[in-house]
């Protein structure tokens, strides 16, 4: 019954979208992803789906779109995390710029650590680390292709009807329309790159700004991946603030229930580690062990 109905949705598919004229790549790679439900997505159809579309469009840049589609319906339906990292590869390894690309280092190093979820103390270690080194991928192609650390402004879009005869104003100002508005492509392609470098920084963060503390390890493989970018000291500030305001939650949060238990109980509290000697252990390798409840 399965088989026949992965058949049906095959043939509708061609009868559909498949050879119907007029289409593009892009609305077709819609149609798989309109097909995304979680869990619960028709991931045999998706296959076959992309499969035709590979065959139809041989040109590496289609088939760089197509192997993206693929990771992104993966990645954002659940704990799919080996297709994820296949289809992710596949598209890296074609022609495919801008922030598709970063989003994609995004995708599998997330995928990575969704794999090694639960994992503890050394295991935990190497899962975060080879998580690092592919979102620290990500970011040596921002340094590559210089993503600027703030969004450029975008300007007014020029837009207009000239009637009448050709004459010298009109012409500079359709000149002066098209140089706008290709500088606001050009802005808006820089907008969604700074984005994904955010992105990138995020997720290194959070990593590194949990139990077990790490931050040398950070700032070797950062320097080793990055040079003297100023990603590097800009990855190490916000994890190192990331972990001053962990620890001092948790401090807070030790002191609440040291007075709710003093209070029933009569009892001394109990002594709370300093701050200052945790914000060390910050700069120490594996220096902590990871708690039971902490997921990389």
């Amino acid at each position: 019954m399965r088989n026949i109905c992965l058949q049906c949705c095959i043939v509708l598919f061609l009868l559909a979208v498949g050879r119907a004229e007029g289409r593009t790549l892009g609305e077709k790679l819609w149609d798989i992803e309109s097909l995304q439900n979680g869990k619960n997505t028709p991931f045999a159809e998706v296959e076959a789906m992309a499969g035709l579309l590979l065959k139809e469009y041989p040109a590496p840049e289609d088939q760089g779109r197509i192997y993206y589609q693929l990771a992104l319906v993966y990645a954002q339906s659940g704990p799919v995390c080996e297709e994820t990292i296949r289809n992710a590869k596949a598209a890296l390894d074609l022609p495919l710029g801008g922030a598709k690309r970063l989003q994609l280092y995004v995708y599998w190093g997330d995928a990575i650590q969704v794999r090694h979820a639960g994992a503890r103390g050394n295991d935990l270690m190497a899962a975060r680390k080879e998580a690092a080194e592919i979102y620290l991928r990500g970011l040596k192609e921002c340094v590559d292709h210089k993503v600027p650390k703030d969004k450029p402004a975008v300007e007014a879009s020029g837009f207009g009807n000239f009637d009448g005869p050709e004459t010298d104003e009109i012409r500079r100002l359709k000149a002066e329309i098209a140089a706008r508005n290709a500088a606001n492509e050009d802005a808006l392609s820089k907008i969604a790159m700074v984005e994904m470098q955010d992105t990138l920084i995020k997720q290194l963060v959070y990593m590194y700004s949990r139990f077990p503390f790490a931050t040398n390890e950070l700032e070797a493989s950062a320097k080793d991946s990055l040079g003297d970018s100023w990603l590097v000291g800009e990855l190490i500030n916000k994890t190192q603030a990331e972990i001053k305001k962990r620890v001092k939650d948790s401090e807070k949060k030790i002191a609440e229930r040291d007075k709710t238990i003093a209070t029933f109980t009569g009892a001394e509290p109990t002594a709370t580690p300093p701050t200052a000697t945790i914000e060390a252990q910050a700069r120490t390798p594996h220096s902590v062990e990871s708690p039971a409840s902490q997921n990389p």
